[in-house]
């Protein structure tokens, strides 16, 4: 007999070994949750019902994530349709969240790479910009060169700095010159401004180069025309990753709860065996329709009683090791049996007692019926045979 109290060391070693297929299932239900959460929350938002929508969309994530392993096994096929078609509905919206929110997350890093491949070519082009300037004023003079040869033609004070009109014969002959020389010294002064920010474009350059790289890398080449042949189209490795991180989150948080509630219950099925009793070998012929005599010290109607069960079982079964009968059915035989006999028929509930606590038939319950083990029904012709004899049992005829 089981005690009543004390620590059930087997059950709590069954949830330790479950505790850590519960924290992976955690996992990948949190994760699935975010996203419908959310979602869910943007969603009602603008209505500026965001809570509410968010506290639906963690209704249907529990939903979606428990019902399987919690119902599917309690219910029967009225309920599992409707629990299939109405988990049907919540799957779709949890794919719909979790792909909206992996393909806005992996939009971001879309975007920010973009940006940093804009960034890249716009750094690329000032280089190379500067690198234009120096070439083509390569060859010419100093600043101070030019500026000195300047000086010395605006010397002359009717030159008036060579910044009026051309109005006298000197102006006419060394303004002329000194355009020139201006021109040359605007040409070493942009030379010698690119020399000095080309070193700091340079390193922004290759700064901005790690940054790009993702983003020129975005074709997913080979593996899409693979996905392709199966009818999956991706346009670049963020929508692939985006699709394939949406469905392992998904997947987990709906099938790993499965697979650790169905371990659990294996286990506990191991812990708790059934009751329903192993097949005994079947006894000899001699005993085949020989019920368990009536215990002594019973009253003369349990005596009554179990003779007449006797007898009925004699008449009407014989055991059979493997086979079972409705405890419906058999009664219902009973009565048939009873009416060739004076006196009403036993009640359905004594019958009962009488079988299983005096005559030791074992009885199970199984889909919400009751049946008694290793006995078959006899055929009628059966019965005919064997009615051919008189039998008494109890003083009564039969």
């Amino acid at each position: 007999m089981r005690r009543s109290s004390g620590i059930n060391w087997p059950r709590i070693r069954a949830r330790a070994a479950a505790a850590p297929g519960l924290a992976i299932a955690g996992i990948f239900i949190g994760a699935s949750g975010m996203m419908s959460v959310s979602f869910g929350y943007e969603l009602g938002k603008p209505s500026g019902h965001g809570l509410i929508f968010a506290a639906v969309a963690i209704g249907i994530e529990g939903f979606a994530d428990l019902s399987m392993p919690l119902f599917w096994h309690r219910l029967k096929l009225l309920g599992k349709a409707v629990l299939i078609a109405f988990f049907g509905l919540c799957l779709v919206y949890k794919l719909t969240a979790a792909n909206r929110f992996a393909a806005e997350n992996f939009g971001k890093h879309e975007a920010a790479a973009t940006t940093a491949a804009t960034d890249y070519e716009i750094a690329t082009q000032k280089v190379e910009a500067l690198r234009r300037t120096l070439a083509g004023n390569a060859d010419v003079r100093l600043v101070s060169v030019i500026q000195n040869d300047i000086n010395a033609l605006l010397r002359d004070p009717l030159t008036e700095g060579c910044n009026g009109p051309l109005n006298g014969e000197v102006t006419k002959k060394v303004c002329p010159k000194v355009d020139v020389l201006r021109g040359e010294l605007a040409r070493a002064k942009a030379r010698d401004a690119a020399e000095a920010e080309l070193p700091a474009a340079i390193a922004a350059l290759s700064a901005k180069a790690t940054g790009a790289g993702g983003a020129t890398s975005e074709s997913a080449g080979p593996v899409a025309a693979l996905l392709g042949l199966i009818g999956y189209h991706i346009a670049s490795w963020s929508q692939f990753m985006a699709d394939l991180l949406m469905m392992i989150v998904e997947c987990g948080a709906i099938f790993v709860p499965m697979l650790v509630g169905s371990a659990f219950g294996e286990g506990r099925r191991r812990e708790n065996p059934p009751a329903e009793p192993v097949a005994r070998p079947e006894p000899p012929a001699a005993e085949e329709t020989s019920p368990k005599p009536p215990l002594r010290g019973l009253t003369e109607k349990a005596k009554r009683d179990s003779a007449e069960l006797t007898a009925f079982l004699g008449d009407c079964t014989e055991r059979a090791g493997g086979e079972r009968v409705n405890s419906t059915t058999l009664y219902m035989t009973y009565c048939e049996y009873n009416q060739s006999l004076p006196g009403d028929p036993i009640t359905l509930n004594q019958f009962g007692n009488v079988l299983t606590n005096m005559l030791g038939l074992t009885k199970v319950k199984s889909d919400g019926k009751i049946f008694y083990m290793n006995l078959r029904l006899k055929t009628p012709a059966e019965r005919a045979q064997g009615s051919k004899h008189l039998r008494v049992a109890g003083g009564r005829a039969k």
